[in-house]
This record gives structure tokens, sequence and C-alpha cells, in this order.
């Protein structure tokens, strides 16, 4: 099997899996904004490609120091947890294999004045917005073109 194509198991299982964690994010008051990063949002994944996602918190903290945030995705091995600046990651794998990097970032993630370098370079990399009720991500999108 070749890496530069997606089986069409794979890809059923990354829409379900959007779906889910669209799902999920609509019930958490302090969730307020996700997004797919990445070679998924580009729409260049490979079956070795990991799924990215950025998540919007007002409680950043939560989704660091505790695990039971993840129930909602069945079960999952914790593979790390690494901090990239503001934005802190909660790797996770599923029992298929596919590693979900979960990105959780304060609301400031997406300030636009100033415009940080590091969030500019996600966004112009592929950044396809699932939820986003305050428009923090579509602001983002629009001073970043």
């Amino acid at each position: 099997m070749s890496n530069t194509s997606i089986e069409p198991q794979r890809r059923a299982e990354v829409l379900d899996l959007l779906s889910t964690v669209t799902s999920w994010a609509e019930t958490r008051a302090d969730i307020r904004a996700v997004a797919v990063v990445g070679s998924w949002a580009r729409d260049e994944a490979t079956m070795t490609s990991d799924l990215d996602l950025v998540m919007l918190t007002s409680d950043v903290g939560r989704y660091v120091s505790t695990d039971d945030w993840r129930n909602f995705l069945g079960p999952t091995e914790l593979m790390r947890t690494a901090e990239w600046g503001v934005l802190m990651e909660r790797r996770v794998r599923v029992p298929s294999g596919l590693e979900i990097e979960f990105g959780f970032a304060p609301l400031s993630w997406a300030r636009t004045n100033p415009l940080d370098s590091g969030t500019l370079s996600v966004v112009r990399d592929g950044c396809r917005i699932l939820h986003d009720p305050d428009d923090l991500l579509r602001a983002l999108q629009a001073a970043a073109d």
C-alpha cells in the first residue's frame, strides 16, 4: 500500500471522528472554536498522517490536567503532552492506529492584532473550521489572507 493514498476506511474514520469532535465541542461552553489543520485540512493526508485539531478554549488547563475529557472518543491511548507556545498538545491514538493531535489553546491564539507569526503559519498551511460560533477562526482566516 502506498503512503500517498487514503484507504476509504481511513477517510470514513476521519470524517466520523470530525463529526464526533464537532458534536462534542458544541456541547462544551468552554470550547469556542475547533479547526482541522495541516494535511487533512489541505486534503493532502496520507495513510501515515495524523489528524491535527486546534481547539480554542477558555480553560486550557482542564484538558491538560485531566484525561476524562477524551472519553467521548471511546478507547484511546495517550501518546504525549507537549507545549508549543500557548498551545498544549494532547496526542492520542485510537484503536485503528490513527493518531489525533488535540492542540488546546486559549482564545487569544486567534487574536488578529497583532497576528502571531506561528498562528499565521498554521492557518496558511491549511485550516478548515468545524465549530466557530464566535467567528474567532473566521476573523483569523480573513486576517491571514
